[in-house]
């Protein structure tokens, strides 16, 4: 019985953590400028020439807000999440920051630009880092039966 919860839950943190990681890396990766800091990481790693190759995939037909907006709200998602997980979905005085703390960096983050604090505004990132959140909160009624440790019995 506990494997088989283990490999629930390991499935679920997977497809909602880790793949959604993923595909706003590949993102990044594939899209993104080549000035950013992570691609002197991959040519200093050896590779240099399997991301050239990845980046030779791209559709330049894709939406704006896919290639641009998309991989910040992934990140909100899979972070707020992943806390509601560590805190067994849980929400209280103690956990409340550090459950929205996804949320606060990247709507945050797009606040801050909005007023000139940093970077570029763009009302795509906001609108989609508001989703991801939502979307990662009414997850925790789909999962919160496997991750809420009081009520299992083994």
């Amino acid at each position: 019985m506990i494997n088989k919860k283990l490999k629930s839950k390991t499935k679920k943190f997977l497809l909602h953590v880790v793949l959604p990681l993923y595909l706003g890396g590949m993102l990044y990766i594939v899209y993104r400028t080549e000035s950013l800091l992570m691609f002197s990481w991959f040519d200093f790693l050896g590779l240099k020439e399997p991301i050239a190759q990845l980046r030779n995939f791209k559709n330049e037909q894709l939406p704006h807000w896919l290639l641009f907006s998309l991989a910040d709200a992934i990140w909100v998602y899979s972070f707020t999440l992943m806390m509601l997980i560590i805190w067994d979905f849980e929400i209280n005085k103690k956990n409340f920051y550090w459950i929205l703390l996804g949320a606060i960096l990247g709507i945050g983050g797009e606040i801050a630009q909005l007023f000139g604090l940093t970077g570029t505004f763009d009302l795509w990132d906001l609108i989609l880092s508001l989703v991801a959140c939502v979307l990662a909160f009414i997850q925790t009624k789909n999962f919160q039966k496997l991750f809420n440790n009081k009520t299992d019995k083994d």
